[in-house]
């Protein structure tokens, strides 16, 4: 799957991705890939930073200045509600990490229409830190984050503000 790193505002630099299992950087966090992710896009037109790992996990940090936003709890409301998990179950988070903040994990159907339907795991982070609010997102198959709890893990333990 892939790993996003959203930067808003501009609060984000395009560096060359470090080899899987090392630091990567940013002008306002790091981060530690686990083996097998490497950086998929960057662009200083496009704050986005893509990386990618073993089939497509997805985590996501989206970054914006505080005052221009939303309260975390408004941005998580209007980020889960457009959510749809058939068969699903949902459980509240004030914690990510080392950061206090508003959260939801939602397990259930993404999609109950697809052959065969697909099954997810979803985490909504949203916190603040001095000026800026901070959302993170992970998204994998039910199988694939079994598989790859680990390497979640290693993102979550190593992710560091500047």
């Amino acid at each position: 799957m892939a790993l996003m790193l959203l930067c808003l505002a501009g609060a984000c630099d395009a560096q060359n991705a470090p080899a899987p299992g090392r630091r990567w950087e940013s002008k306002t966090f790091s981060i530690e890939l686990p083996q097998e992710w490497g950086l998929a896009s960057s662009g200083e037109t496009n704050p986005d930073f893509q990386f990618e790992g073993p089939n497509d996990i997805t985590f996501e940090v989206a970054l914006g200045k505080a005052s221009e936003n939303p309260s975390p709890a408004d941005a998580l409301k209007a980020l889960t509600s457009v959510i749809v998990l058939s068969d699903g179950k949902t459980t509240p988070l004030t914690q990510w990490s080392k950061f206090s903040g508003l959260g939801e994990e939602m397990e259930g159907t993404m999609n109950p229409q697809a052959q065969p339907p697909i099954k997810a795991r979803i985490i909504i982070f949203v916190f603040r830190h001095g000026d800026d609010m901070y959302i993170i997102t992970e998204i994998a198959h039910m199988d694939d984050y079994e598989k790859y709890a680990a390497d979640y893990k290693t993102l979550e333990q190593s992710f560091e503000l500047k």
